[in-house]
């Protein structure tokens, strides 16, 4: 299943896996750990515009600002629900 609108290759999602970055939401999608679809979609999204580098924003450089907060807001939230996981699962052992 695609993460959210994007394709990744069996070994890129069993990595993701094991990093305990995605699971599955009450709809069978496959989502970031901690964010919705929606959400998920977003920050693919960015991840992918914001890798083009801000030249290819020419001269917005508030644009690319505004892209880059988000994109930093969203990733603290998928990090901070991963790390939540990973210590779950260690304090289990």
């Amino acid at each position: 299943m695609p993460l959210a609108h994007f394709e990744y290759t069996e070994d890129a999602l069993e990595f993701l896996n094991l990093a305990h970055a995605i699971m599955t939401d009450a709809y069978g999608r496959t989502v970031r750990v901690g964010l919705s679809f929606e959400e998920t979609d977003e920050f693919e999204h960015l991840q992918k515009v914001l890798n083009r580098g801000r030249s290819s924003f020419e001269n917005s450089f508030d644009e690319w600002e505004r892209l880059g907060h988000r994109y930093k807001e969203l990733h603290g939230k998928h990090e901070m629900a991963r790390l939540e996981i990973i210590s779950a699962e260690d304090h289990a052992r």
